[in-house]
């Protein structure tokens, strides 16, 4: 029984450091720069309606996905809202699998109710309208680490 518990001990201590040695060190991170993809991507809308349209942006060198941090919209991805009115924002923002685009879609709704006046129809009162302009900003890696 002694002699199975410490085989059993140095196997767990070799797969221990074999995932040590695996991971990397803090001097061996990839280099990465946080570059503006693309700016003033916009998309407005007048009161009580809606809209959506879908973009697609490239960026010169593959994004680094392996850079996690805060306010990112997906990993190495952020967007940066210029302006923005009413219901407004980005949503189904993916990275393509070669890390060369980003594709997401913008939606704005406007504000306002609908009512029904005899002999004109419906009309919105009360409208404000929605809209949103964002920049596209992502980390790509540095030129060396593509060697």
């Amino acid at each position: 029984m002694k002699g199975r518990v410490v085989a059993t001990l140095a196997m767990a201590a070799f797969a221990v450091a074999g995932t040590n040695a695996a991971a990397p060190s803090a001097g061996e991170l990839r280099r990465s720069k946080l570059l503006t993809l693309g700016g003033s991507y916009s998309l407005e809308v007048g009161g009580c309606g809606r809209n959506n349209r879908s973009f697609r942006v490239f960026s010169p060198r593959p994004i680094d996905t392996t850079r996690v941090q805060a306010g990112q919209v997906v990993s190495g991805v952020f967007f940066r809202a210029r302006e923005r009115a009413g219901r407004a924002g980005w949503r189904n923002v993916t990275v393509s699998a070669d890390g060369l685009s980003v594709e997401f879609e913008l939606f704005a709704e406007g504000s306002g109710s609908v009512q029904t006046i005899p002999g004109r129809g419906r009309t919105c009162v009360h409208e404000s309208p929605g809209g949103i302009v964002v920049d596209v900003a992502a980390w790509v890696l540095d030129p060396r680490e593509l060697r």
